[in-house]
């Protein structure tokens, strides 16, 4: 009788668990039936607060919060959407691979840690001095450094761990984007809120500065966002430059660098009761082809895939959960790469 119960408690469970394996499956291909340009989707099964692509889009890199004082970085091959290796760190607040894709950075409240990326052990790390610190990019020749947060945009020598450049942003606002064109020679200064939510100082509608590094000027302001910027890259010939509107801003806007004009801008909306929950309208990323054509950005539940010559929508892709992570394109640029914060790394054809 024992034996006859033990027999039928584990047919049960095998049919529990294939009838849950089934679901799971079931729930895969209706997803990709639903978007046929949906290539693939793979569940991480982590929690992503901070996300960055390697230059060729091998790597995926993460930050992972554990616990109030605690991250877990995570190096991920991309095309596997399985992990590398992993390690912990005080904070990862933001990501940023070199160009050679040889070094990873991470930023805390205090400080930037480097990190070796084919080992994960520590290269080296810049302090701050108690300075809060929202972004964090490399220049393209790999040998500096650009952070920005606390009214100040810094240009580090890396290999001597010293500033060679700062701007002063508080009679603009507070740093929140950052981007530095191809040839390494302007800054792009995206001003808002920063990750304090802190009020800004007469940001008015101009939140976009443009900051040549050989003499340390600010060249000009690029008007139009009329709150805070999310995001900011140059296109790879440094012609264009797209940026993503924050909160309650919902602009994806595209800008001619040596104009210094607007191209043409898109608006996202909410509904109500998006609203109601707090869902107000901004753009969260934003990403360019290699070859300039093509523009990408998102929403909290929506990749839109944009022309840069007309900048118009041209397709719309759905994610699978709340999209805080990265946005990249494949090199050809046949490929759009999503990592949302629930852990899902999509594939879509473009």
């Amino acid at each position: 009788m024992k034996k006859t119960h033990k027999y039928l408690l584990l047919t049960l469970l095998g049919v529990i668990v294939l009838g849950l394996s089934l679901f799971v499956l079931a729930v895969k291909l209706r997803t990709l039936t639903a978007n046929p340009d949906l290539i693939s989707i793979v569940q991480t099964g982590e929690h992503f607060e901070t996300v960055a692509f390697s230059s060729d889009r091998s790597l995926i890199a993460t930050g992972t919060l554990i616990d109030s004082s605690t991250y877990k970085i995570t190096l991920w091959d991309r095309e596997k959407g399985s992990p590398l290796r992993s390690w912990r760190t005080h904070d990862a607040l933001d990501l940023s691979f070199s160009p050679d894709g040889k070094l990873l950075s991470s930023l805390s409240d205090v400080g930037v840690v480097l990190w070796n990326v084919p080992d994960g052990s520590e290269f080296r790390s810049l302090s701050f001095d108690q300075e809060q610190v929202y972004r964090v990019v490399f220049a393209p020749d790999g040998k500096r450094l650009i952070t920005a947060g606390g009214f100040t945009v810094r240009l580090w020598d890396i290999s001597e761990g010293t500033v060679l450049k700062s701007l002063d942003t508080s009679r603009y606002g507070e740093p929140a984007a950052l981007a530095i064109s191809p040839d390494g020679q302007t800054v792009v200064v995206g001003l808002g809120e920063g990750n304090g939510g802190a009020e800004v100082p007469d940001v008015g509608d101009s939140p976009i500065l443009l900051w040549r590094l050989r003499d340390g000027e600010v060249i000009g302001r690029l008007r139009g966002h009329v709150n805070s910027v999310n995001s900011l890259l140059f296109s790879s010939d440094g012609e264009l430059l797209a940026s993503a509107g924050g909160r309650s801003d919902g602009q994806f806007r595209l800008w001619s660098v040596r104009e210094q004009k607007l191209v043409g801008a898109i608006s996202i909306r909410t509904s109500g009761l998006e609203k109601v929950f707090g869902y107000y309208p901004q753009v969260f990323a934003v990403t360019i082809s290699q070859d300039g054509s093509k523009a990408a950005f998102n929403d909290y539940e929506r990749v839109y895939v944009v022309t840069t010559n007309r900048v118009s929508i041209v397709k719309t892709f759905k994610l699978t959960g709340p999209f805080r992570g990265g946005l990249a394109y494949s090199n050809d640029g046949k490929f759009l790469f999503a990592v949302s914060k629930d852990g899902a790394i999509q594939t879509w054809r473009v």
